[in-house]
């Protein structure tokens, strides 16, 4: 997906902590290897707040995920899978603090598939 020149953005990385499930050893090197094909291809991870409302409790990916993310200079989006009006943008504030932590300054957009930044 990240090398393919179809996507402009990838998310959920650790959904599956929706379901219960936590990894059970260190994927932050798999997390790496994804991270510089993304940047390299200026694919964007999307930072997704639905998880805030799961068992999960918390935006995807991990504080861990997204540390790597920023060290392989890959650019964040944001997204809250609404599925419903009221829904759009539900708790981006959290998810902007959680971004402007882990060291970004910007969050990207796109249009017809050109990504450009946007200052926090």
């Amino acid at each position: 997906l990240a090398g393919s020149g179809l996507f402009n953005i990838a998310g959920h990385f650790d959904i599956i902590k929706k379901f219960g499930y936590r990894a059970d050893r260190d994927f932050i090197p798999a997390v790496e290897k994804i991270a510089r094909i993304m940047a390299a291809n200026d694919v964007a991870a999307e930072i997704n707040t639905a998880g805030m409302a799961h068992p999960a409790a918390e935006v995807y990916p991990s504080d861990a995920i997204l540390d790597v993310f920023f060290r392989c200079n890959v650019p964040v989006t944001l997204g809250s899978d609404a599925h419903a009006p009221e829904r759009i943008a539900r708790l981006f504030t959290e998810a902007i603090g959680k971004i402007r932590r882990a060291g970004y300054r910007t969050i990207s957009g796109f249009q017809k598939r050109k990504r450009y930044d946007i200052p926090l």
